[in-house]
C-alpha cells in the first residue's frame, strides 16, 4: 500500500497524469470549435477562433461542413428567417488588445437565433436556403477593384482592413452569406413566397462603401438588396430605415442622387457630427433627382429611447412614409440603440422596437425585410431581434414600459430640424395656419383665467391663484410654415430668440385679462358676500387636492397605437 501510494505520487507520474487529462479536455473542447484544425482548449474568454467561451450558453456550431443550414422542418409561414453557422467564422484571429474582446464577435448572431429558438420563434418562420451573393449583385454597389481586393486580403491567416474592421480566411464566404442571405429574403418576399423575413447576418453593412470597408462592414448587404429589387424585380419605390444607432453613410452615398430608393436614417449625430461616423446632418437630404429622398435624425446625444422614437415617427416619417407609398421596406436593424449596448448608450427597449416594427409593417402591404447591422450587448440584441420578429408573425405588439415619459426636448428640436430641412419637397409636413394655432391657444388661455379667476376672493388669493395658473399654464410654440427657407436649413436657436417677444406679449395680455377678471370678482363679492365663502372654500378645497393632481400629472402617460395588430387571413 505504501509503495503504491509512493508511486502515485512520483512527480513523473503526476506530470504524466496532467497532460492526459489536458489532451483529454482539448480533444473534447475542440469539437466545440469552428475550425477543426485548431488543437486548442476554450478559454474563460471567447475563442479566438470561433468566439465560443467555455461557459457559453450556446449549443455547438451545425453543419459547418455540410453548407448551407438545414431549413427547419416547421410548417411554412409568412414568414422567412435567414441564418447560417458558417457566418461565425468571421472572427478577429489575432486580437489588438488581449484583454478587450472585439465587439462584432461571432457570439452575436447565435444569441440572437438561440434567443429565438428558446421563444419558439425559428419553429413557426420558414428557413431559407443560404446562398452566396453573386458577383453581378455586388457590383452594383461596389467596385471590381474593391472586390478583387478584399478576394486578395481574404486568403490571409489574419489582417486588418481599417483600425476598427478585422478580415481572416473565412471572412470571404461570411461576407457573401450575409450579403446573399438578405437578397434572397427580398426575393422571397418581393415574388409573394413569404410575407416578411429577418436575416440573422453577420458581418453588417450599412458603413461600407463603393471602395473600401469601414465601420466591421464589408459588403452593404440591405444596398446591394434594394439595387436587386429596382433592377431585377422591377420595383420603382423601395424604403431603407436605418434605426442603427450609428448612420449608415455607405447606404446614403449610394442612393442620395437615386429617386427609387427613399432612405431614412435615426441616428446619433452629437454635437454637429461628433458621433461615429459623423456623417448624416439633417439638410443632407440627397442631391439631383435624389433630392428629399434622403431624411436624417440626428440624436443631438444619448440617451434616447421609445418616447423619442415613437415621436419621431409619428410626427415625422410615417407622414413621409405614407406619401412615398413604397413597395418594399427594407430595416438596417441595427440593436445598438438598445438599452445597456455599450456603443449606442441609448434608452430604446424590445417593446419599442416592436412597435417601430409594427408601424413599418403597415406599409408596403407588409412587405418588409429587417437585416440585422450593429448591437454588442448580447441580452440586449437578443431580446430586441425575438420582438421584432414576434411582430413579424403577427404577435400583438407589447406595451411600453410604464415609466416611459415624455420625449426629451432636445430631441424634439432635432426632428424639428429634418422636419423644416425637408418641408420644401413634402407637402404633408407643411404645418397648419399659426393664425389657427394662435386662436386656439387664446381660447385655451382664456379657459385657464376664468378657472384661475372663479377661485380668488381677495388680493391674496388672487396672486396665489395667480402663480397656480401660471404654473399650469404650458408655452406653445408653433412653427410658421412661411419661415422655412428654400434650402431648408433652420437654425432653431435663432427662431427661439425671435419667440421671446411674442411670449412675452402674450404674458402682458393675460396679466391685462386676469386684471379685468378680477375686478368683475371683486365686484360680485361686494354684491353677495355669500360668494366669498363659497370662493375661499374653493380654494382651500384645491389646495388639498393638489397633490393627488401633481400625482395624476406626473403619471406617464398611456399611449395608443394607432395601427391595429396584422392578421394573415
Amino acid at each position: 500500500m505504501l509503495e503504491a501510494r509512493r508511486f502515485h505520487q512520483h512527480p513523473a507520474i503526476i506530470l504524466w497524469t496532467k497532460l492526459t487529462r489536458s489532451m483529454t479536455t482539448a480533444l473534447t473542447t475542440t469539437t466545440k470549435c469552428t475550425t477543426r484544425a485548431a488543437r486548442m482548449t476554450h478559454p474563460p474568454l471567447p475563442c479566438v477562433f470561433c468566439g465560443q467561451g467555455k461557459d457559453a450558453p450556446f449549443q455547438p456550431v451545425r453543419q459547418v461542413d455540410a453548407g448551407a443550414t438545414a431549413p427547419s422542418e416547421a410548417k411554412p409561414t409568412y414568414t422567412a428567417i435567414g441564418y447560417d453557422d458558417r457566418m461565425r467564422l468571421h472572427r478577429e484571429v489575432q486580437p489588438r488588445d488581449l484583454l478587450d474582446v472585439h465587439p462584432e464577435r461571432p457570439d452575436r448572431i447565435a444569441a440572437i437565433f438561440a434567443q429565438c429558438q428558446h421563444d419558439g420563434l425559428v419553429q413557426r418562420c420558414t428557413h431559407i436556403p443560404s446562398v452566396l451573393v453573386d458577383r453581378s449583385d455586388l457590383l452594383r454597389c461596389h467596385d471590381d477593384a474593391y472586390l478583387a481586393q478584399l478576394d486578395e486580403l481574404c486568403k490571409l491567416p489574419h489582417h486588418h482592413l481599417t483600425p476598427d474592421t478585422y478580415c481572416c480566411s473565412d471572412t470571404g464566404i461570411a461576407a457573401h452569406l450575409s450579403a446573399g442571405i438578405v437578397l434572397s429574403l427580398v426575393d422571397k418576399v418581393v415574388h409573394n413566397q413569404a410575407r416578411n423575413g429577418f436575416a440573422i447576418v453577420r458581418p453588417p453593412g450599412h458603413h461600407a462603401e463603393s471602395s473600401h470597408a469601414m465601420g466591421f462592414c464589408m459588403f452593404n448587404n440591405v444596398a446591394v438588396a434594394a439595387k436587386a429589387a429596382v433592377a431585377k424585380f422591377g420595383l420603382s419605390r423601395v424604403l431603407i430605415l436605418d434605426w442603427d444607432i450609428h448612420h449608415g453613410n455607405g447606404t446614403e452615398h449610394m442612393f442620395e442622387d437615386d429617386p427609387t430608393v427613399l432612405y431614412c436614417s435615426l441616428h446619433r449625430y452629437d454635437n454637429q457630427g461628433a458621433f461615429y461616423p459623423g456623417t448624416g446632418a439633417p439638410n443632407s437630404v440627397g442631391s439631383g433627382a435624389g433630392a428629399g429622398f434622403n431624411v436624417n435624425v440626428g440624436w443631438p446625444c444619448g440617451g434616447v429611447g421609445d418616447a423619442e422614437y415613437l415621436a419621431a415617427f409619428d410626427s415625422l416619417l410615417m407622414p413621409i412614409f405614407r406619401a412615398y407609398a413604397p413597395e418594399l421596406v427594407l430595416v438596417s436593424a441595427g440593436f445598438d440603440s438598445a438599452l445597456g449596448d455599450p456603443l449606442g448608450r441609448c434608452r430604446l427597449t424590445p417593446p419599442g422596437y416592436a412597435h417601430l416594427t409594427h408601424m413599418l409593417s403597415s406599409l408596403a402591404g407588409g412587405k418588409i425585410v429587417l437585416a440585422l447591422e450593429g448591437g454588442y450587448n448580447l441580452k440586449s440584441i437578443a431580446m430586441s431581434a425575438s420582438a421584432c420578429l414576434r411582430i413579424l408573425l403577427g404577435d400583438p405588439v407589447p406595451l411600453l414600459p410604464p415609466d416611459t415619459g415624455p420625449p426629451m426636448a432636445s430631441a424634439l428640436h432635432a426632428i424639428e430640424r429634418t422636419r423644416r430641412c425637408l418641408q420644401p419637397y413634402w407637402p404633408c409636413l407643411l404645418s397648419v395656419s399659426s393664425e389657427d394655432e394662435e386662436d386656439a391657444d387664446a381660447s385655451n388661455d382664456d379657459e385657464e383665467i376664468n378657472d384661475a379667476a372663479a377661485m380668488a376672493s381677495d388680493e391674496d388669493d388672487r396672486a396665489e391663484a395667480s402663480a397656480q395658473g401660471q404654473g399650469r399654464r404650458r408655452r406653445r410654440t408653433r412653427v410658421d410654415s412661411s419661415s422655412s427657407s428654400s434650402s431648408g436649413e433652420a437654425d432653431v436657436n435663432a427662431w427661439s430668440d425671435e419667440m421671446k417677444p411674442v411670449i412675452a406679449d402674450k404674458m402682458v395680455e393675460r396679466a391685462r385679462r386676469w386684471d379685468e377678471w378680477a375686478a368683475k370678482v371683486d365686484e360680485a363679492a361686494r354684491r353677495d358676500p355669500q360668494i366669498a365663502v363659497d370662493l375661499r372654500a374653493k380654494i382651500r378645497e384645491s389646495k388639498l387636492r393638489q397633490p393627488k393632481v401633481a400625482a395624476a400629472h406626473a403619471k406617464p402617460r398611456q399611449r395608443y397605437h394607432p395601427y391595429p395588430p396584422l392578421s394573415h387571413s
